[in-house]
């Protein structure tokens, strides 16, 4: 009886936990299932808000910049317009100066040109005396110099001729005396030989005379020597003769 009970009480306790657990699943499973959905819908309304929110955001910062750059925009067109204005009216009042400055210097230049041509007629009048004056000086202080130069260079060349001439004259001179230098020399070298021969006849005839003894360079002297001691040896007559015979 006691292993019996003991049996089925541990079936009914098996059996009981079995159901329990069981149960226990299928609850579990249901509070899995409405916490799930509960979360959904949280999740779910949250994404909305979020979504909205961050729509709402991006709506509010795209006008935000989209004001901003219209503004920016805005000025920089507004800006540009200013400067474009500002240019076009310097442009005008630069090109409205420039007429105005273009119509003064032709007016100026007309009262310049006119005082100009007045000037320069007076100009080229004071330069014409000045350079009259001044070609007078010139051509007097140029003939002094050409005629100073003339005066030099005439000089030069008398002198010049001059030396030539000189030259020409010592030259003639030297030729001259050179011609009669050669004469005298042929004519004394002619008297030589022929006071030579007659002292050869002279030896052949008297061979111990004392003129054999005699010599010198000098031709005059030697000649009148030769003709002293041919006196001496007793021949002068022949000599004289014989010289007289030569000059006729």
């Amino acid at each position: 009886y006691g292993r019996a009970q003991y049996a089925a009480l541990k079936i009914q306790t098996f059996a009981r936990t079995y159901i329990s657990m069981s149960r226990l699943r299928v609850y579990y499973a249901a509070v899995l299932a409405m916490q799930s959905f509960v979360r959904k819908c949280h999740a779910q309304r949250r994404y909305l808000l979020t979504y909205v929110s961050i729509v709402m955001m991006q709506t509010h910062i795209r006008g935000f910049l989209a004001r901003s750059r219209y503004q920016f925009v805005r000025y920089m067109a507004i800006t540009i317009q200013k400067m474009v204005r500002g240019a076009l009216a310097r442009r005008h009042r630069d090109l409205c100066f420039a007429a105005i400055l273009q119509l003064q210097a032709f007016g100026r230049m007309l009262n310049a040109r006119a005082a100009y041509t007045e000037t320069l007629i007076h100009v080229i009048t004071v330069q014409a005396v000045v350079r009259r004056h001044l070609l007078a000086h010139r051509y007097q202080h140029f003939r002094a110099c050409v005629v100073f130069a003339q005066t030099y260079i005439r000089r030069w060349l008398t002198m010049r001729h001059y030396q030539r001439d000189v030259n020409r004259v010592i030259k003639l001179q030297a030729f001259g005396r050179r011609i009669i230098d050669r004469a005298r020399y042929q004519e004394t070298l002619f008297n030589v030989i022929f006071a030579q021969s007659i002292i050869a006849e002279v030896l052949l005839t008297n061979p111990s005379d004392r003129l054999v003894k005699y010599y010198a360079y000098d031709h005059r002297s030697w000649l009148h020597s030769l003709i002293l001691y041919a006196d001496d040896a007793g021949i002068g007559a022949l000599v004289n003769k014989t010289l007289s015979q030569r000059n006729t």
